[in-house]
């Protein structure tokens, strides 16, 4: 799965994210995004600093802003004396067609979220530092908290990912023009995320 990382460029485009996440309640955020809906767990609302007055709305800003991140990330890069070829992450058809974007696996994804959660999570003034920690080798193995953080978010997108867009297109979501909506087969229809707040590590 490494070929379909490039954390400098994820960094760059996460950065809508990391301010999404500091204009509210910061721990409520961060709880809904790993969970990529309603955690089993959360505190109640209203909570302080939290403009949102109920779950079910963060849950849908949260919706909006990752889909808005993943395709931004799907657009990928062009060309460049550097690199002859660009850099496509859910390769170049997904960066332009709709349907091609709709029918990413979800483990791209789930890779893709598990790369950039620090500096989701971190200001940005840890960001070099978090490049140099959370950037292994092309050929090395992957450290266990980004494997774990990984597997958290595979089974979140299992049981939410389409509800997560549904609520990206209730929210007045645009993708890359007009196509038939698809399902992935391994995308849920939305439930309450196993995934819950108890983990406060660093890298999760």
């Amino acid at each position: 799965m490494n070929r379909f990382q490039n954390t400098t460029f994820n960094s760059l485009c996460v950065k809508s994210l990391n301010q999404w996440v500091r204009i509210g309640n910061i721990d409520a955020r961060l709880s809904v995004f790993r969970a990529l809906g309603k955690p089993k767990s959360h505190p109640e609302f209203p909570l302080d600093d939290e403009p949102h007055t109920t779950i079910d709305q963060l849950v849908e800003d949260m919706s909006y802003h990752v889909v808005q991140f993943l395709l931004q990330v799907a657009k990928g890069r062009s060309p460049n004396p550097s690199n002859k070829y660009g850099y496509y992450p859910y390769t170049k058809p997904a960066g332009e067609d709709t349907g091609a974007f709709q029918k990413v696996p979800t483990s791209w994804f789930a890779s893709t979220l598990a790369d950039v959660y620090p500096f989701v999570k971190h200001a940005e003034d840890k960001w070099p530092s978090l490049l140099k920690k959370f950037t292994p080798p092309m050929t090395g193995l992957w450290p266990v908290q980004t494997l774990k953080r990984h597997m958290n978010f595979q089974e979140a997108l299992h049981l939410n990912r389409c509800s997560l867009f549904k609520l990206y297109e209730k929210e007045g979501g645009d993708y890359h023009g007009s196509a038939v909506v698809t399902q992935p087969a391994d995308s849920g229809e939305g439930t309450e995320s196993s995934s819950d707040d108890d983990d406060d590590d660093d890298e999760f």
